[in-house]
């Protein structure tokens, strides 16, 4: 897209806009699942245009609605339980009933009123840059977004400070200042929170050996692996799993 590319794993998903050509290119030799949703002309507009319209204006405008163009940012998106739950349901209720009309465009509405949510995050972040120019925040943050996605799109690899600031087109440390004005952490703290997020997931919800859990997120060891599990959540990789599972 726009002359860029993309990796999406299983833990994230990108969104696009209208009159945004895209290729999807699938890895050779790897076995893929795909889902896409492409929402109505319009249809992000007019839900938005519903959250924000003060209750007594409503009838006021009946059907009229004056929509203000919108555009999310494109970059990859982290998925949680609450986005997996939204696109678990919309699978789930056509494969049981198959296709009510109705039903879809509840279930479009809610997912597209949570994604709105995580744009307004985004906006708060772009406000945490410092430049006076909203144009340049923007920009800033798009820069920073480019290595995100790198962060996103390889969960399991050794990534330095070069290769991400270099993803992003900043220098070193204007990068790392900027990460941690908007992210809240550092580069290595947000990689050390996903790779957690990850290993209780994996923990909890399939029986993949720890030391596999340790090798498929990058640790150099089981045991260092273990260590780092232990001071985050206060017990062992193992004693995670007989807990939760």
């Amino acid at each position: 897209m726009d002359g860029e590319t993309r990796r999406i794993g299983e833990g994230s998903y990108f969104i696009s806009n209208r009159q945004q050509p895209y290729t999807l290119q699938v890895e050779e030799g790897s076995e893929t699942e795909t889902f896409n949703i492409h929402f109505g002309e319009h249809f992000a507009e007019s839900v938005l245009h519903s959250l924000i319209t003060p209750t007594d204006r409503i009838l006021d405008q009946g059907m009229e609605k004056q929509l203000t163009l919108f555009s999310f940012f494109n970059q990859l998106h982290k998925r949680d339980d609450v986005f997996d739950a939204l696109i678990g349901r919309i699978i789930r209720s056509y494969k049981e009933n198959g296709f009510n009309k109705l039903l879809f465009e509840e279930q479009l509405a809610d997912l597209l009123t949570y994604h709105l949510q995580q744009h307004r995050h985004i906006a708060d972040a772009v406000h945490k840059l410092p430049s006076v120019k909203i144009a340049t925040r923007i920009q800033l943050y798009k820069q920073l977004s480019r290595a995100m996605d790198a962060i996103h799109s390889c969960p399991g690899e050794e990534l330095t400070l070069e290769m991400l600031s270099s993803a992003a087109c900043l220098s070193k440390y204007h990068f790392l200042r900027l990460f941690r004005n908007v992210y809240g952490h550092s580069p290595h703290q947000y990689i050390q929170q996903l790779r957690m997020e990850k290993a209780r997931s994996l923990l909890s919800r399939t029986d993949v050996p720890v030391s596999e859990v340790a090798d498929l997120l990058g640790f150099v060891n089981s045991q260092s692996f273990s260590r780092l599990f232990f001071q985050r959540t206060g017990v062992s990789p193992s004693r995670y799993r007989s807990l939760t599972k």
